[in-house]
């Protein structure tokens, strides 16, 4: 069975693929010459850690989700004391949220700390 490899090259286009490492791809030492030389043609972007904006974003939209309001206070005082990755981030919300529904309090600075 032969392939035509005019009309699979439209197949092929516009594939995306996302690749996550903590080491940079371009310095991993691939077996493959071909895979070594194809990584030096990838886009490469790194995530840095979120700011304050995107840590308040990230807080009032997961409390949001949990229909939970709060005070813009309350989550600047989370602000400066988060540790600053968004697992940290995500796993703190279940954990104020759980607290909360266990004590059938609200969320408040006594809560937090």
């Amino acid at each position: 069975m032969s392939v035509d490899v005019k009309n699979l090259s439209w197949k092929i286009d516009n594939k995306f693929i996302i690749i996550t490492s903590k080491n940079c791809i371009v310095d991993i030492n691939f077996l493959l010459p071909d895979l070594k030389s194809r990584t030096k043609n990838f886009l490469l972007q790194n995530i840095e850690k979120p700011d304050d904006e995107l840590i308040f974003a990230l807080i009032l939209k997961n409390l949001s989700d949990r229909q939970i309001l709060v005070n813009e206070k309350l989550i600047n005082f989370i602000i400066k004391r988060i540790d600053r990755s968004y697992s940290n981030i995500f796993k703190f919300i279940y954990k104020i949220d759980e607290l909360s529904l266990k004590k059938k309090k609200a969320i408040d600075f006594k809560l937090i700390k």
